[in-house]
């Protein structure tokens, strides 16, 4: 074969191993391919995006804060000694106005405080409460806690004396406190929440009468149900 025929053989050739990779690089994209790969990274979900769980719109993030304000209905059994004989008992109903102030030191664990006037006698109480709150559904949550403080004060009882004399003595008061709580709450909206429940807290101290130089035992339970309202900061 002379070489003309041989040249033209081998171009031929080389033609067409060629031809696969140019008909590659030649091949027009795919216009649907960068839909199907945006598609597939909007899967992936974003470790810092809010959950769309159970929590909803009850929040519970550290560093939150809140102030509330309702109604305490609410039951008292108190029982103090006395100079002779038995003790004296006493049960009280009342509503007092609520006022509320809380802050999520850590992820769902709000501290808050609560301070007021005694229903037995003149004196302040102070209790500073923690909750734990646990959500349960879209908006809904569970916020069991619980509470301890001191109080104070002073009141005038009538107390039958040892000498068999009726006197109106000055006393004075101090003790300690401690509530146990659970309450529900619904937050329709990230900034309003509406919270009821139940607390039952007892109260125990000293009361000493001032003329005698003694000290009479005093004991407190405290039964509430408190119906709030709360905003959300």
């Amino acid at each position: 074969m002379n070489r003309p025929a041989l040249t033209t053989l081998s171009l031929a050739a080389a033609l067409l191993s060629a031809s696969p990779a140019l008909a590659k690089t030649d091949e027009v994209p795919n216009p649907f391919d960068d839909y199907e790969r945006g598609e597939k990274l909007a899967e992936v979900e974003d470790p810092n995006a809010p959950s769309s769980g159970s929590q909803g719109v009850y929040r519970v993030e550290a560093g939150t804060w809140s102030a509330g304000a309702g109604f305490q209905f609410a039951y008292t059994n108190t029982s103090n000694g006395v100079l002779v004989g038995g003790d004296e008992s006493s049960e009280t109903m009342f509503t007092r106005l609520l006022l509320t102030g809380k802050y999520f030191i850590v992820d769902n664990v709000v501290l808050t405080r609560e301070n007021g006037r005694n229903s037995t006698e003149t004196g302040f109480l102070m209790e500073a409460t923690a909750f734990y709150h646990y959500p349960i559904g879209e908006g809904f949550g569970l916020a069991p806690g619980l509470g301890l403080g001191f109080y104070a004060g002073g009141s005038d009882r009538d107390l039958l004396l040892p000498n068999g004399n009726l006197a109106n003595e000055n006393t004075s008061t101090v003790g300690f406190s401690g509530t146990l709580h659970l309450t529900a709450a619904y937050q329709p909206h990230p900034n309003w929440r509406v919270r009821s429940g139940f607390a039952i807290g007892i109260l125990a101290g000293s009361e000493r009468v001032s003329s005698q130089e003694t000290s009479l035992s005093s004991r407190a339970v405290h039964i509430s149900l408190p119906l709030e309202v709360v905003y959300v900061f």
